[in-house]
């Protein structure tokens, strides 16, 4: 999968605070992640009303803004598609799968992941499991438990659907950095990546 792919995957895909309804109307302003911010060149727009500000103007902020926002999806995309390499790399390379540890919170992810998702086919995931909104009440307060204990918790992370293949544009949904943690948690521990068949593309 190219980083162009991996952008449209992230563009069309529904926005992090719709599948999971993380709740965004908090006083404090988002945090970009240092990354982020590296790659962000700062745009200066001295405070004007709009009402007095020419068509060219108009135009002119309306680009800049356009451009920052590119570049933030496309840093966002290297990054997304270097954590999946360098995680499936690190799967494949551990004959004993089950017992490699993503966090110094497996054990605590994995018990409240299996207490509110017994039944969940990590194997092969489902939009239900994900997206549906049986789901999202679920997985809303499990995903705040970790705000403070996992770095980078709602980072957007390219999860597999399917355990037994590698990332491509057709096995490859976005989820927060917790919601990978509890889903590859249960994987390692239950034995689901024992046998991947690695078809990435990115």
């Amino acid at each position: 999968m190219s980083l162009e792919q991996i952008l449209f995957l992230h563009l069309s895909a529904v926005q992090l605070e719709e599948i999971c309804a993380i709740p965004s109307d908090r006083t404090a302003p988002p945090v970009l992640p240092p990354f982020f911010m590296a790659q962000q060149q700062r745009v200066v727009v001295q405070a004007a009303d709009p009402r007095t500000m020419s068509a060219a103007d108009r135009a002119r902020l309306d680009s800049a803004s356009v451009a920052n926002d590119a570049r933030l999806e496309a840093a966002w995309a290297e990054r997304a598609a270097k954590f999946a390499q360098t995680y499936l790399k690190l799967v494949m390379s551990i004959p004993d799968r089950r017992g490699l540890r993503l966090t110094p919170h497996d054990d605590e992810i994995y018990q409240q992941f299996r207490a509110i998702f017994p039944t969940m086919n990590v194997q092969a995931l489902s939009d239900a499991d994900m997206k549906s909104p049986a789901a999202k009440d679920q997985w809303r307060p499990f995903l705040l438990t970790w705000e403070h204990k996992v770095k980078d918790f709602n980072m957007g992370t390219l999860l597999r659907v399917d355990s037994r293949r590698g990332y491509s544009q057709t096995n490859t949904v976005i989820a927060p950095r917790a919601q990978f943690y509890a889903v590859e948690v249960a994987r390692l521990r239950e034995g689901h990546n024992e046998a991947i068949q690695d078809d990435s593309d990115i």
